[in-house]
């Protein structure tokens, strides 16, 4: 049995085959799908309460960015971890997020910069207070200063330099508006 399927609704423009790949592939990075864990296209289908034929395209595209195995019995599976495919995504990744940095670095003016600099030394500090296991003082007025409020703020470099593949409609309406300032 897998978990339910956490959705978003649908951006202005969204393609019902779009939003269901998104939806199916935010799943599968947020963990709902064990590895080894075989689904239907039936029940993917009536979990996201679509007709069989987004879902099906959906499959075809993460099957085809190897996401999930095709099973002959037309369920699908997400490939179990091997040693070798998790160097092959860390290795991937690490090339990826070092070249958008530098192509997002571009964009960033001397404020944005002081201020990813001031959150960069809170983190490091919040690290060393933990580390020494020293309390950690709440501070006001600076949300960036806790874990939860980095996470949700973003290093600033994905704000700098715009929106990465569709990512812009998943944030809060508030952030959007308050990034194009």
């Amino acid at each position: 049995m897998v978990a339910r399927i956490p959705v978003t609704t649908r951006c202005e423009g969204e393609t019902l085959q779009e939003w269901t790949y998104q939806q199916l592939r935010r799943a599968i990075l947020s963990g709902v799908f064990r590895p080894g864990v075989s689904v239907t296209m039936r029940g993917l289908a009536e979990e996201l309460d679509v007709s069989l034929m987004p879902v099906r395209e959906a499959l075809r595209r993460l099957v085809a960015e190897h996401a999930l195995t095709l099973l002959p019995n037309r369920r699908v599976t997400v490939p179990q971890m091997t040693p070798a495919r998790f160097d092959e995504l860390c290795a991937t990744r690490i090339a990826l997020e070092c070249l958008a940095a530098e192509r997002a670095m571009l964009a960033v003016g001397e404020k944005r910069l002081a201020q990813m600099q001031a959150t960069d030394e809170a983190m490091n500090e919040a690290e060393r207070q933990v580390c020494d296991r020293r309390p950690v003082p709440p501070r006001t007025g600076e949300p960036w200063t806790t874990v939860p409020g980095v996470l949700g703020r973003g290093s600033g470099l994905v704000d700098a330099g715009g929106s990465a593949g569709g990512a812009e409609c998943d944030r809060p309406a508030s952030r959007r508006s308050a990034q194009r300032n």
